[in-house]
């Protein structure tokens, strides 16, 4: 193992790392961020194991900060190289710690860092390409991550996961997954989710309870049983591409869905689901399917994106908004279609006629509050 402590310099591999059981390859721990001290898999270096319970690259970067400390996202872990790991319960480079910073599977002059999970055993037990619970860190792929059986190309517990544009995620045996959004993550895809023949089971992303996936790239599932996208608790924001054949569906709902990581946690994925309305009308496209998700209530919920353009109180969504999921919520056959926004400051009054949303209007719940405060003082 290479290992690098609370000091100033860069951990650089152009070589080949083998590993045993339960070790790591490199290694980066600092009690806070600085410019002083990253890791770097170049693009001649190698990481390898076929043995189980191994990390290829592992940050545990801490929020004691001192003077130094920059004002912005530090790139912690890059890899240019290759990190090929075959054994059960094994991941790829992992993000620790709980102060800001990016890992990146990356890409630089033709160069593209490839990561390579081999099969899992156990389905709620994977291999991952990438993982991190730290809230603060980004999780970026730009380069290739290729999963065997059961495995996992991108997770995050509370963090931030990018598949970015070019990053291409590879599902090549059955029950893979390209990734994994729990316990109040956020994801997002610009780059590639897909299968590589027709392995079974396979799903495109998971996104769990509090978390929030957006797709502006393109999803390819053709898998027997397989899904686009499993919703369960999650908002999921869709303005790309959700491609399906052999079976698969563009979205469904599971509520069994844990995953245990690293340590024996486990993080349930549970609850229903919320429908986003971008309300500047930048051609989203409303999840299709619906109907199979065997659903009994959804939330829309409608972005205070539109109030940005104006100075108004009142803010009403356009129908050429509204349209696009008028027409998923008649196909959906859902009975119960409850219109909420996110927003502490806009408040979405909203007219249901025969389970259609006639009319959204945005109101500013605090030049209202700041109204009747007044009113209540003469």
């Amino acid at each position: 193992m290479i290992f690098l402590g609370n000091s100033a310099g860069e951990i650089e591999n152009d070589g080949l790392i083998k590993l045993g059981e339960g070790s790591t390859g490199i290694y980066y721990e600092k009690r806070w961020i600085d410019y002083n001290g990253s890791v770097l898999n170049d693009y001649l270096g190698k990481i390898e194991s076929s043995s189980n319970n191994v990390i290829g690259i592992s940050a545990n970067v801490r929020n004691q900060k001192d003077s130094s400390s920059p004002i912005w996202v530090v790139d912690v872990i890059r890899n240019y190289g290759n990190i090929n790991l075959n054994g059960d319960k094994s991941i790829g480079i992992y993000a620790g710690g709980d102060t800001n910073y990016n890992a990146i599977n990356d890409e630089r002059y033709g160069n593209v860092g490839v990561i390579k999970i081999g099969d899992s055993f156990e389905k709620k037990n994977p291999s991952m390409g990438m993982y991190s619970d730290n809230k603060n860190a980004v999780l970026i792929n730009k380069g290739i991550i290729e999963i065997g059986k059961n495995s996992v190309g991108m997770a995050g517990s509370k963090s931030t996961v990018l598949n970015d544009a070019g990053g291409i995620i590879k599902i090549t045996k059955d029950g893979g997954v390209g990734m994994y959004l729990g316990d109040g993550a956020t994801g997002t895809n610009n780059g590639t989710i897909t299968t590589v023949g027709s392995p079974k089971n396979a799903i495109g992303v998971v996104v769990g309870k509090n978390s929030e996936f957006t797709n502006n790239g393109t999803i390819h599932i053709d898998s027997a049983d397989g899904a686009g996208i499993v919703i369960a608790g999650g908002v999921v924001k869709n303005y790309g591409n959700i491609e399906v054949s052999g079976g698969a569906v563009r979205s469904r709902t599971d509520n069994t869905y844990t995953v245990k990581v690293l340590s024996n946690r486990v993080k349930p994925v549970d609850s229903d689901l919320g429908v986003y309305v971008d309300t500047l009308g930048k051609k989203q496209k409303p999840i299709e399917g619906l109907s199979n998700l065997g659903l009994q209530s959804v939330d829309l919920l409608i972005g205070a994106e539109a109030t940005e353009k104006t100075n108004a109180t009142e803010v009403t969504v356009g129908n050429d908004v509204l349209d696009p999921f008028n027409k998923s919520i008649e196909a959906s056959n859902i009975a119960n279609w409850n219109v909420k926004t996110g927003s502490l400051v806009w408040e979405a009054d909203s007219e249901i006629k025969n389970n259609k949303v006639e009319k959204v209007t945005l109101k500013n719940n605090l030049i209202l509050s700041l109204l009747i405060v007044k009113q209540q003082r003469k």
